[in-house]
């Protein structure tokens, strides 16, 4: 069986394996922080979801996917969806009781005028609902993403489809570079989808860059999940070309000015009160931020986030605790 090659500490719950199930249309939504391990997921999936039939989409911002990702990422039979993605104006009209005789439309010194003709009937303008339709989805996935309102521009325009009750995250709360890989792979599993060779490099890519560039945590589960892959891909070098991508400049600059706000308070334990929209470590930052800390032989390291935009908001946000060899 399938789900005794691998390993995950965490499954998705029957509730949202079932939405998923049934869904005939998918999106992939990736905020504008997504790193590499994400992209894999989202790419992984989409593969995946395309084979039994499903349509999926992917919302990613064109700015963060250029030519050499494409290389890694093909674009192949994916869609894509941009932040800003244009909706459409529904127009209905209600308690028609004849069939409709003529639809036309005129455009006339910028404006656009619609003549809709009844046959045997007036219509009444009371009548007459108008709404906006976004990209909306049956179900959307978040991935390394928890609200959906960090999804911006396309939260604003597409509220009805992204309510509670269509919307399965990758990530769960208070995890600290999470491998959305590792996650992606568990929820194939419990969707009982098989794993195509394409789909398995790009995971395992994902598994690699994460544990090679931000993190220590590779663990003992994900290391046979990793091996597993290994096994079920067709090209091993493809996932190691994924690994080896670098970081991007404007998250080096982020982690110097986090370093120049870091205050040692002794002891072990570092502050660093920033504002929170902007400067706050996202998961894929906090291991490269954290390694950068004078680390003292035997001794814990902590280091405490907050905000210094109001003063309800300096308060713990994450501890993280190192042992030092």
């Amino acid at each position: 069986m399938r789900s005794s090659l691998f390993q995950s500490k965490q499954q998705m719950s029957a509730n949202s394996l079932e939405k998923i199930k049934t869904a005939n249309t998918v999106l992939l939504a990736l905020s504008e922080e997504a790193d590499l391990d994400a992209l894999a997921a989202a790419f992984a999936l989409s593969e995946l979801f395309r084979s039994v039939g499903k349509k999926p989409s992917i919302l990613l911002d064109k700015k963060h996917y250029d030519e050499k990702l494409k290389a890694l990422f093909p674009p192949g039979s994916n869609k894509f969806i941009q932040e800003n993605e244009p909706g459409s104006l529904v127009l209905t009209i209600e308690r028609i009781n004849s069939s409709i005789k003529e639809i036309r439309w005129k455009e006339e010194n910028s404006k656009l005028n619609i003549y809709i003709t009844a046959e045997n009937s007036n219509l009444n303008e009371k009548d007459l609902i108008i709404k906006r339709t976004g990209s909306s989805a049956d179900i959307t996935i978040l991935i390394d993403l928890i609200d959906p309102k960090k999804l911006g521009n396309y939260y604003e325009l597409n509220k009805d489809s992204l309510s509670d009750d269509r919307v399965v995250s990758l990530v769960y709360e208070g995890e600290i570079l999470p491998i959305i890989s590792q996650k992606a792979l568990t929820l194939i599993q419990g969707l009982e989808i098989e794993l195509s060779q394409q789909a398995a490099t790009y995971l395992l890519g994902g598994i690699y860059w994460k544990t090679l560039n931000l993190t220590n945590n590779a663990n003992s589960s994900i290391l046979i999940t990793a091996g597993n892959l290994a096994k079920k891909t067709n090209d091993i070098s493809e996932a190691i070309n994924i690994a080896n991508i670098k970081l991007e400049q404007s998250e080096i600059k982020i982690l110097q000015k986090l370093n120049s706000e870091m205050q040692d308070r002794g002891d072990g334990v570092f502050t660093c009160f920033v504002d929170e929209l902007s400067l706050m470590p996202s998961p894929r930052l906090f291991n490269r931020f954290f390694a950068s800390l004078p680390m003292k032989k035997g001794r814990a390291i902590i280091a405490v986030f907050g905000s210094k935009n109001t003063k309800e908001s300096l308060v713990l946000v994450k501890p993280i605790e190192k042992k030092c060899s």
